[in-house]
């Protein structure tokens, strides 16, 4: 998300609309946030930018820059002050898919807060939901999202009041 653009939010509605040139499968892709991601956006501070998060220099190399892209330069230090070491970014969706399946979201809830094609849930048995299920089914799950969300914030809350504690 280091391009995510201040366009794509609405704060008022919280929720994000990444469009289908930015996405991978090529889908528009709408989520919400919770309330703990609306006090971060709420205080970054907006400079001449359309980023959320705008590169530190103009050029680099003598290349124009736009967006934050020094993930593989912030993410050893990163590792180092959070305590945890060997994950990608892929490890990222793929816990928070996880723990939101474990808190019993319903798995097509969850392939939309991923932007997932319905129907593209599958394993080498059987898929969960059927194959022509983006066909006929076309809810955003909009209010089962926020649910979802509102789920993870508070997972996460509740680790990190565990973390401070310990």
């Amino acid at each position: 998300m280091g391009a995510l653009r201040w366009d794509w939010i609405n704060l008022d509605d919280r929720t994000m609309t990444l469009p289908d040139t930015f996405t991978k499968n090529k889908v528009e892709h709408t989520f919400p946030y919770g309330p703990a991601t609306a006090a971060i956006l709420e205080n970054i501070l907006r400079i001449e930018s359309p980023y959320v998060f705008p590169a530190s220099r103009d050029h680099v190399r003598g290349t124009p820059t736009t967006s934050f892209n020094g993930w593989a330069t912030g993410k050893p230090a990163f590792e180092e002050r959070c305590g945890v070491t060997g994950w990608t970014l892929h490890d990222i969706r793929r816990t928070f898919a996880t723990r939101l399946a474990e808190m019993k979201v319903a798995p097509h809830v969850i392939e939309r807060l991923l932007n997932h094609k319905l129907g593209s849930i599958g394993n080498q048995t059987a898929s969960i939901v059927s194959a022509v299920a983006s066909v006929y089914n076309l809810a955003s799950y909009l209010p089962e999202m926020r649910d979802a969300i509102a789920l993870w914030e508070n997972k996460l809350s509740s680790l990190m009041q565990q973390k401070l504690v310990a």
